[in-house]
């Protein structure tokens, strides 16, 4: 391995972009160019911005998802040292090079390094910084070089290395290296028909087509003999084992599915726990690229332990244009459903934790048929479905003097989510939102819904309306601050009652046994505890920038989190459902967690964490053991 790697890399790779900018926030990057040793095919957009900003102007600088605290930013006496190194003089400039560090037992994420400060403007014109994570021996160390260029300075030079240490003391690391060079700048009116919103980065027709005398054509400079030979080496290797053709097994990850061969399955349908099933086993399979890119067929079944009933469901997928973003589709399911969902959007409803809360459940059989399109910023989705739900618990909807527990029901819905300025990157056939960018703007996210429930003489026409808005802001000397606002009502025609099933329930995810911390619930409050027909939620979760101690086994820091439920619910349908739970004057929850209590290196590839919290349901009168909730979180960075 050793005489290996001397000779050559285990990966290399090249890329060649176009990137356009255009005032007040318009980015557009164009890969037009792209080779990584081994694979034939771009997998995903691999640029050296995806792990390093393009500039370091701002009050964090965000490395591989992790926010350091800029050496210049405000509050910057009191965490960090700097001292003058040199002064250059040329011309009628002056450049100072200062050295910078963290104070002595600083508890928050800092970089030490270098800056070169140049009179003219008094801008950045060279910045270094390195950070060392004592717990994984993880080195990182990233470099920007700036010039002067039509009396402005822009970055020139973006470049990093990442060390890891080996998945054993006998196991040699491995480093990553990244260097981006900043090429034919101008500046000049760009026409805004070049900025597409869905999907602000781009891989050219021909990306992966290009003839090694393009490559030649276009790079700045020759590369090295080891990096050809890399390219040489792994091409050959990979072909002749077919090492490509497992890139298949992963294509499907962002749908949370492993392929095997033509199939992916779906890894939130292999197991779920919870207090009406006992433990539900399962599988899912769903074709994927290998079959076809325009479109995806599958199935999937559970059983319970406890219920001894099987659950199961089919679907057809159709992508017209071999675009992810854009599909319609038929869907078949006979499942358990808590009493009262919520459902927003996917990012918001949380449906695989839902299987483990499950407490109050319908059965419901539903024929689906859905549109899904991205346009710009906007999310849209069109869907109809049929549905026939029983009860599975006592109930007591009366409605003229009969006690209904089953009903049919037919709804179409108009979901939107709109998130502004927000970057999606292709990854494995899929644009994702870049988890790395911070939003400076809101995503806000919207459902309507008219439909009918009848069964005999009973018959209600409703209209559902929910709007969600989730934001985020991290602040320097402050922390991060997340912001979740839900709201929804029920109208329905006539004053006619809902039953239950069809009414706004809590969001909780209280359970029996060990309750895990899940960000948007109500910790304290069970997923079918109290209903409504109007509500307004309010999560609120703020994290601490500094650790309370740092060691290798542990690096806590403190998460404050506060929720509100106000809500009420109409007269006609306490009298319909006799005894239902609703919240009267208002739910408030506080907790605290400690996270990062313990944290755990898998050859510091990985590191995963276990946090410990508390929460606390607000009562008149005090009562821990009645309001109060123990919870553990999991958590894992790679």
């Amino acid at each position: 391995f050793k005489a290996f790697t001397q000779s050559s890399h285990l990966v290399f790779s090249e890329v060649l972009s176009k990137r356009y900018y255009r005032r007040p926030g318009q980015l557009q990057e164009l890969i037009m160019a792209s080779r990584f040793s081994g694979f034939k095919k771009t997998y995903f957009a691999n640029l050296v911005t995806d792990v390093l900003p393009f500039h370091i102007y701002g009050e964090y600088i965000s490395v591989s998802g992790t926010d350091y605290l800029h050496p210049l930013a405000k509050g910057w006496r009191q965490r960090f040292q700097f001292r003058v190194e040199e002064e250059i003089i040329a011309g009628t400039d002056t450049t100072f090079i200062l050295s910078y560090r963290p104070l002595q037992k600083s508890s928050f994420e800092g970089l030490q390094g270098s800056l070169y400060i140049n009179s003219n403007g008094y801008a950045v014109s060279h910045f270094i910084g390195s950070h060392i994570n004592n717990a994984t021996g993880r080195q990182m160390k990233l470099e920007q070089v700036y010039a002067l260029q039509d009396g402005r300075w822009f970055p020139q030079e973006i470049n990093y290395n990442i060390s890891f240490k080996g998945m054993a003391a006998s196991m040699p690391g491995f480093t990553m290296d990244g260097h981006a060079l900043v090429s034919n700048l101008r500046f000049e009116t760009v026409d805004a028909q070049i900025f597409d919103k869905a999907y602000p980065v781009k891989l050219a027709d021909s990306v992966d087509l290009r003839s090694e005398a393009y490559w030649q054509q276009m790079r700045p400079d020759t590369i090295t003999a080891k990096e050809r030979t890399t390219y040489r080496f792994m091409d050959s290797f990979f072909a002749k084992k077919k090492i490509e053709r497992l890139m298949g097994s992963f294509t499907d990850l962002p749908m949370g599915r492993v392929g095997v061969g033509i199939f992916g399955i779906d890894m939130g349908r292999l197991l779920a726990s919870n207090s009406y099933e006992g433990t539900r086993l399962g599988l899912g399979l769903y074709t994927n690229d290998k079959l076809s890119k325009y479109f995806s067929i599958g199935g999937w079944a559970g059983y319970g332990t406890d219920d001894k009933m099987w659950k199961y469901g089919a679907s057809a997928t159709v992508y017209p244009k071999a675009n992810k973003d854009n599909w319609f589709r038929l869907a078949y399911s006979n499942d358990y459903r808590n009493a009262g969902l919520v459902s927003i959007h996917p990012e918001l409803d949380q449906m695989v934790l839902r299987n483990w809360l499950l407490q109050k459940p319908d059965r419901v059989v539903e024929y689906m048929a859905g549109l899904h399109l991205q346009k710009g910023y906007w999310q849209i989705e069109l869907a109809a479905r049929k549905q026939q739900i029983t009860n599975l618990y006592k109930h007591n909807f009366n409605w003229l003097g009969s006690n209904i527990t089953a009903f049919n029901v037919r709804e179409a819905t108009l979901g939107l989510r709109y998130a502004h300025g927000e970057k999606r990157v292709p990854v494995m056939g899929y644009y994702l939102p870049d988890q790395t960018v911070a939003l400076r703007y809101p995503i806000v996210y919207m459902t309507a819904s008219i439909g009918s429930a009848s069964t005999g003489t009973y018959r209600a026409n409703y209209l559902r309306t929910l709007v969600g808005i989730t934001y985020s802001k991290h602040s320097n000397r402050w922390g991060n601050d997340e912001w979740r606002l839900v709201a929804g009502g029920l109208s329905v025609k006539d004053g006619v009652p809902l039953p239950q099933s069809l009414l706004l329930a809590g969001n909780g995810s209280k359970r029996e046994g060990i309750n895990f911390y899940a960000p948007g619930a109500f910790v304290t409050m069970g997923q079918s505890d109290v209903y409504s027909s109007r509500f307004v939620s309010l999560h609120y979760l703020h994290r601490f920038d500094k650790y309370l101690w740092k060691t290798k086994f542990s690096r806590p820091f403190i998460s404050f989190g506060h929720n509100m439920l106000q809500s009420n619910l109409s007269k006609v349908i306490k009298q319909a459902i006799p005894g239902i739970a609703t919240v009267a004057n208002g739910y408030h929850e506080s907790g605290l967690m400690l996270n990062q209590l313990l944290q755990k290196g898998l050859g510091n590839l990985f590191t995963f964490y276990l946090n410990v919290g508390a929460f606390y349901h607000w009562t008149p009168t005090y009562n821990w053991q009645q309001n109060g909730v123990w919870v553990v979180g999991l958590g894992a960075r790679f």
